[in-house]
């Protein structure tokens, strides 16, 4: 991935205060001011910038001595492996070498400077972002260092408030034998197994049935409904339906008319 002297949208996953992040690099106006103060962190100068009460805006400048030292130790580690026409391994001219391979290094070294004096600044000044930056980059061309400008939120500060000054309600529950008679029926109820006996249909049983109901000639079941299962005084169906399947046996057909509710 490489970087451009331009705004990009770009996202670059790094790690953060012990978490994971994405950079992204892109063009973002920030219209929000207000506390702002600036450090200077090593070789870089950082201005951080509160925009609202979670919301920050960090401007981060590194010198170009700090790139062109990256970019010359790359290059140098490069020579001996680079093949070049008319050239032996590893003694081609370092003037060469750098007009070939030193813009590309140099889009590495700044991805790289990026990240981490990203990581830096926000380690430094025990930030917590709660997302990754959004990073403008407003400086990057040979000569004229870097600057850019990122983004991002930060975890809020919570105050914790004195336990001894805490007031707990304390809320107890009266177990009675029936509740206790009640949850057990219900758990039985839950666990109960069906066996087929082909005695006539009763109150309580359990009946599998295939019908089909129509209204004003036409179907309003979306054709046949087959296997349903039905406790007869379930009331599952519409009233007087579990009635009329009292007392039939397994193979019975019947026809009954019934009224649906208001």
């Amino acid at each position: 991935m490489r970087l451009r002297p331009v705004p990009a949208a770009i996202r670059l996953p790094f790690d953060v205060v012990g978490s994971r992040y994405d950079l992204t690099l892109g063009a973002r106006n920030c219209e929000i001011f207000s506390k702002k103060f600036s450090l200077r962190i090593n070789y870089m100068q950082v201005s951080i910038e509160t925009t609202s009460e979670l919301s920050r805006k960090m401007t981060v400048q590194v010198p170009e001595e700090k790139i062109q030292e990256q970019v010359t130790k790359r290059l140098k580690s490069m020579a001996g492996k680079i093949k070049l026409d008319g050239f032996r391994p590893g003694k081609a001219p370092q003037s060469l070498i750098q007009k070939r391979y030193g813009p590309g290094v140099r889009e590495e070294v700044l991805e790289e400077l990026t990240k981490s004096s990203f990581y830096e600044a926000v380690r430094d000044e025990k930030l917590k972002p709660v997302s990754g930056p959004y990073i403008t980059h407003e400086v990057t061309a040979e000569g004229e260092g870097l600057r850019y400008v990122a983004d991002f939120e930060v975890l809020p500060e919570f105050v914790l408030y004195p336990v001894e000054l805490m007031e707990v309600d304390r809320y107890v529950s009266e177990v009675t034998d029936e509740d206790l008679d009640a949850m057990l029926l219900r758990l039985r109820d839950q666990r109960k197994t069906w066996v087929a006996t082909g005695q006539p249909a009763a109150l309580d049983d359990r009946v599998t049935i295939n019908f089909e109901g129509q209204a004003d000639g036409e179907n309003f079941t979306n054709g046949k409904v087959e296997k349903f299962p039905v406790v007869l005084g379930s009331n599952q169906l519409i009233p007087g339906f579990d009635q009329e399947l009292i007392g039939t046996v397994g193979g019975t057909h019947k026809t009954f008319t019934l009224e649906f509710p208001k």
